[in-house]
Formats: C-alpha cells, sequence, structure tokens
C-alpha cells in the first residue's frame, strides 16, 4: 500500500539507525507490508509490530476514517507474510495502543507511525518520545494523507511542543523527527 517514495524514506531511515541501540516499532501494522521493509534492514533489532489487528478504534470527530475500518487482518495474516521473508526479529503485540505496551520495558532507535488517528497518533508521541534514543527517527505515515487531518494536527502539536533536533516533512508526504 506504500509508494515507491514511502517505501524508500523507510528503508533509508531504517538504516541509518541500524547503529544505535533500541529497538524499532510500527504502530499500525495492517498486512505488514511496511513492517517486512523495516524488519529486513534491521534484522540485528527487535522489531515491534503492534495494531489492533481488528481494524480502526472508534475515532474522534475530526477524524475521517470509520471505527474497524482497515479491519481486514489477522495476527496470523501478517505472520504468515514476516514467516514468508524468514524474519524472526519481529515481535507482534495485538490491542489497543498504549495499553498493550503498559509492560514494555524498551528503548527505540526507530518508530514508523503510521495509525490515521488524532488519539492514535498523540499517544504514540507521548509513548515513544521519552523512549527515543538521541538521534533515533520518528516517520509519522499519514502527515498529507487527506482522509488522516487528526494525524497531521497531533504531529504539528508534538513537533510544536517537542522542539526536536529536526523535523521536516519529507517529499513523501511523510513527516520525519529525529531527536
Amino acid at each position: 500500500m506504500l509508494s515507491p517514495e514511502k517505501r524508500t524514506l523507510l528503508v533509508q531511515a531504517a538504516a541509518a539507525v541500524r547503529h544505535l541501540p533500541g529497538a524499532a516499532a510500527e504502530v499500525g501494522v495492517y498486512k505488514g507490508g511496511s513492517l517486512v521493509l523495516i524488519a529486513g534492514v534491521l534484522r540485528e533489532k527487535v522489531v515491534y509490530g503492534i495494531d489492533t489487528f481488528s481494524g480502526m478504534p472508534e475515532p474522534l470527530e475530526r477524524d475521517k476514517h470509520l471505527a474497524g475500518l482497515f479491519g481486514d487482518t489477522s495476527v496470523e495474516g501478517v505472520m504468515q507474510t514476516i514467516a514468508a521473508f524468514g524474519y524472526e526479529n519481529v515481535r507482534l503485540i495485538a490491542g489497543l495502543f498504549p495499553a498493550v505496551v503498559a509492560d514494555l520495558d524498551e528503548t527505540f532507535s526507530f518508530v514508523h507511525v503510521d495509525c490515521d488517528l488524532y488519539t492514535s497518533v498523540r499517544d504514540c508521541c507521548a509513548y515513544f518520545w521519552p523512549r527515543l534514543v538521541p538521534g533515533g527517527i520518528m516517520i509519522f505515515d499519514d502527515y498529507v494523507t487527506k482522509d488522516c487531518p487528526g494525524a497531521r494536527e497531533a504531529t504539528d502539536e508534538f513537533v510544536k511542543h517537542t522542539q526536536p533536533s529536526k523535523a521536516f516533512l519529507h517529499g513523501s508526504g511523510q513527516y520525519v523527527v529525529v531527536k
């Protein structure tokens, strides 16, 4: 589902943090396409794939997606995709973020935020930023997606209040933040 430009940015950004300590994560896995890219580049790191695996949670009024959208996925289906590539570094976590990671004791060097909704993006920022190592990268997938205005709003609020060392809109439409 990702354009060649988005795939290229994910691969290049993941490669740029390969030398840093910390795990990687993707929130909003859907069927696992971008998770496979990230896991392939970061084979020496644990890569967490976090999703409800049952579709979108209840959106706010500002969000345009409906609850349950992208519900045609499953943990088993994504595991089959990952197994086809032979990656053993992926750990899937099913459930509503951030509750499902409350006991996860990790630092992160790379985070791909692809969860479309204001509350989900806001919660990703609050959870991952304090756990992101210096030089770590967060990529926000839905920054310019017209059906995801809440994702852009949450990203803008985060950048304004956090003032990361680097923050920019990539030509792919993804927003990149470097700690």
